[in-house]
């Protein structure tokens, strides 16, 4: 499969798709398991350094900004920058830690902003 999604890429859907579904097929087995180690580095890390005085920490996923309207997004890849700026979520998205997000009002144009509490595992 890999091979004829090399080879015919746009045979396997949307542009966006394909690119998406091909990223997969660059990564080596070693550049993998690096990838699986780090992983559970940083899961360590989160849990036995960051958690491991709090019940949770509170933390804001998107710098307290709004989503962009779907007005913003080109109908080509990649999103805007302010729809991946997911720095303070990447660790738990990572990690599998428990996370709640809580919406706390409103910006000027009327969309929804939001806060995220992220725990320790359980």
């Amino acid at each position: 499969m890999n091979k004829n999604l090399k080879d015919r890429p746009l045979e396997y859907g949307s542009l966006h798709l394909s690119t998406a579904s091909s990223s997969g097929a660059a990564i080596s087995a070693a550049d993998l398991i690096q990838a699986m180690r780090l992983r559970r580095r940083l899961t360590l890390i989160l849990n036995k350094e960051v958690l491991k005085d709090v019940h949770a920490l509170n933390s804001v996923p998107s710098y307290l900004s709004p989503a962009p309207l779907f007005t913003e997004f080109s109908k080509h890849w990649p999103p805007p920058v302010s729809a991946t700026s997911l720095s303070h979520t990447i660790p738990f998205n990572v990690t599998g830690n428990p996370v709640l997000g809580l919406p706390v009002g409103f910006s000027a144009g009327g969309l929804p902003i939001g806060i995220q509490l992220g725990r320790k595992a359980f």
